[in-house]
């Protein structure tokens, strides 16, 4: 079966201009990647797939949208249309309306960040499906969400945009076996002018592949991280990105945690990590509170990726860690602990009550739990920002 994968890049992205961005959406950057960047390593797709962008001639125009794009994936073709259109939607038809496709369509519209790629070639494998739509647990208003049928998960009931009806929302990656009815029913959405919210959506031709009786799979994906506003990018790139795989470690104690922490940096440099000491640098007594803001500064300041506390207890330095800005501490008892932290708190300080953890211990749970596990993103991060918004006002 022919695989057609479209990138419907045409909108203005008009909460990125007024955040104060220049550049032109797709283009901006969200760590060492663009956002369309990670857009494109959300999926999995195989050298015989056709890829098409559609985007705005001004866009090419002035930020070089197009010569960007053949760049990164030289075989692809760009349609370029002559202004904005009235959602999604709107802009796959026209896009792909002169290309004469074939086989099944993926339309991957989302500003998203997939650790786990979606193969986009075993989507309607072995399968009867008519349409798919990659899924995720999430609880933010301003997504798209499925109602999923009750004796099986699998299958989507209904779709509705920005109005929460399930816990299940879509994550933007759509696919349909048949281009051609994918283009019959979104030609007639377009004809009926049926908007939703005043736009054209993609999910108005999954309401017509539901009432003609097609069956829509979905695809639950953990591992999910939104970049499609200015609040969900600073998130990332401040929180998530550095802890993804840290490699520059900042250590800090008080006196009862001290030689824990020296131990410690000697085990993680025996295994090449960058490490910095931001005290405390003997066993004299001291308040944690003089050198817990040092390392969280240094943590704000990039100079490491995560920081590594210790003290008796573990409980005062965490205390202390969690009262500075952006910074999430926690502070694990055993490994159970650990994971599950790592995978829903996306924390950047970790501390270690010294007189419960051996250091070679903490050191072999932490390497294990970082390579294993990941922040799992999704409803997650809109607790974790609601937390630091509140925080931070």
């Amino acid at each position: 079966m022919n695989q057609n994968l479209i990138f419907p890049l045409a909108g203005f992205g008009n909460r990125f201009k007024d955040a104060g961005h220049i550049q032109t959406k797709p283009l901006i950057h969200a760590g060492n990647k663009t956002i369309v960047e990670w857009a494109i390593e959300a999926v999995k797709f195989d050298s015989r797939t056709r890829v098409v962008f559609i985007v705005r001639k001004d866009q090419c125009i002035i930020n070089g949208l197009d010569s960007y794009l053949k760049q990164r994936c030289p075989n692809a073709e760009i349609i370029k249309l002559d202004g904005p259109t009235n959602g999604s939607l709107e802009t796959v038809l026209l896009g792909i309306k002169n290309l004469s496709l074939k086989g099944s369509i993926h339309i991957n519209t989302s500003d998203i960040v997939l650790p786990n790629p979606v193969c986009l070639n075993t989507i309607f494998k072995n399968n009867n499906m008519d349409a798919s739509t990659v899924t995720f647990k999430a609880n933010n208003p301003s997504y798209s969400y499925c109602k999923i049928n009750e004796t099986n998960p699998n299958l989507v009931e209904y779709m509705v945009e920005k109005e929460i009806i399930s816990q299940i929302a879509n994550v933007g990656i759509y696919s349909f076996r048949s281009v051609n009815k994918f283009i019959e029913y979104a030609s007639e959405i377009l004809l009926s002018n049926t908007r939703v919210k005043n736009e054209f959506y993609i999910s108005s031709v999954f309401d017509s592949y539901i009432k003609d009786k097609k069956k829509i799979q979905s695809l639950q994906v953990t591992d999910v991280h939104i970049i499609g506003t200015p609040s969900e990018l600073s998130f990332f790139t401040k929180f998530v990105l550095p802890t993804m795989n840290p490699r520059s470690i900042g250590f800090v104690s008080d006196h009862s945690g001290f030689w824990f922490k020296d131990e410690l940096i000697s085990l993680f440099r025996k295994e090449n990590f960058k490490t910095i000491d931001y005290g405390c640098f003997s066993e004299m007594n001291c308040d944690y509170s003089d050198y817990v803001p040092i390392a969280c500064q240094g943590l704000r300041d990039s100079e490491v990726d995560l920081i590594i506390g210790s003290c008796k207890s573990g409980q005062g330095v965490n205390i202390c860690a969690n009262h500075q800005k952006n910074i999430i501490s926690v502070s694990p008892q055993d490994k159970n602990q650990f994971k599950y932290a790592r995978k829903h708190n996306c924390p950047n300080f970790i501390t270690f009550p010294s007189n419960f953890w051996k250091p070679k211990d903490a050191f072999e749970i932490y390497k294990n739990v970082f390579k294993t596990i990941h922040f799992e993103g999704g409803r997650h991060s809109t607790r974790i920002q609601k937390m630091i918004s509140s925080n931070n006002n």
